[in-house]
């Protein structure tokens, strides 16, 4: 893993330098967003600074996938107990699909030492950073990072259409049940009209 990731330790001088960022199992949300408030302490400076395409992961949570790459934010900061990585020898978008992947978090989790319950394993970075990886090559991962890239504009686009006909779907209900919408309806033959 040396060969891909080097660590990056800066950390801020100022209070509320940047905004605060949140790494979670499903991606990478503004902390004000997330939990629709600061839930940091009121002084964070120390906290460490996450610049853009940088890889982030908790040490407590990694083994469950709390992997991401910061394609979002241009900067921000995120817990001192946070590690940051700059990628190289690698092309981003396939790095991004890949931390995510089962082998990847398989590989989390075998570096993860558990702690004083199941739950609770704390990633061992030095055993994490040893690990023979063997990925394709570059010109390959590139080829797969522009797929899997388009994959996923592709899978937002339909996500952003669920959402809009599942809000038509809920509005039509609405109106429906206050009696806003009338339907037609037969019965043996006799057509009237029916409130719903």
């Amino acid at each position: 893993m040396k060969f891909y990731l080097t660590e990056e330790n800066e950390k801020t001088i100022i209070n509320n330098q940047y905004d605060i960022i949140t790494s979670t199992i499903d991606d990478l949300y503004l902390q004000s967003e997330y939990f629709n408030r600061q839930i940091a302490s009121k002084n964070n400076i120390g906290y460490k600074i996450l610049k853009r395409n940088r890889l982030v992961l908790s040490p407590q949570n990694a083994w469950m996938g709390n992997v991401n790459l910061n394609f979002k934010y241009g900067i921000g900061i995120v817990s001192p107990s946070y590690k940051v990585y700059n990628l190289q020898n690698c092309d981003l978008n396939f790095f991004a699909q890949f931390v995510k992947s089962d082998i990847f978090i398989s590989i989390l989790d075998k570096n993860s030492q558990t702690g004083a319950s199941v739950v609770r394993k704390s990633l061992n970075v030095k055993s994490l950073l040893d690990t023979e990886l063997q990925l394709p090559t570059l010109e390959e991962q590139k080829i797969y990072g522009d797929l899997f890239n388009n994959l996923e504009k592709q899978l937002g686009l339909l996500l952003k259409q669920i959402k809009y006909y599942t809000e038509q779907k809920q509005a039509l209900m609405q109106k429906f049940l206050n009696g806003k919408i009338r339907v037609k309806t037969s019965r043996k033959g006799d057509d009237y009209e029916s409130r719903i």
